[in-house]
């Protein structure tokens, strides 16, 4: 995954990453862009929470986060897809793209906090 969609994050702010799925049809291209928030901000923004989506890690689709293209598991495109509204933005926090998978210090902090991730929820799918 790109760096540079994944800057460190401030653990004194308790900041986390929100995606945006961007308003759209199943059968296009799916376009979200990635914010920084911190856990603190009042009002928290709302969102829906998403947990780890199982599938063939080998197997990636393209999605477009903050206008750069991203592989992503199909399993995770497939849910983002499914989730977008035609009509408008959805605001979700999904564990396999919110967290940079490969930075083991940010994975672990991310579980610290992961709590507090889910209680700031409108909504938690599985």
């Amino acid at each position: 995954m790109p760096s540079t969609l994944y800057e460190a994050l401030d653990q004194a702010k308790k900041q986390t990453k929100l995606i945006m799925i961007r308003p759209g049809h199943e059968t296009e291209a799916t376009h979200c862009s990635m914010r920084t928030f911190s856990l603190f901000e009042r009002p928290l923004p709302k969102y829906e929470t998403m947990s780890y989506v199982w599938g063939d890690e080998n197997l990636c689709s393209t999605v477009y986060v903050n206008n750069k293209k991203l592989n992503v598991p199909s399993s995770t495109a497939a849910v983002l897809r499914r989730m977008r509204d035609p009509r408008c933005e959805r605001v979700v926090w999904i564990d396999s793209l919110c967290i940079n998978q490969t930075s083991t210090d940010e994975r672990n902090y991310q579980v610290q906090i992961m709590c507090d991730i889910y209680s700031g929820t409108t909504m938690g799918l599985i």
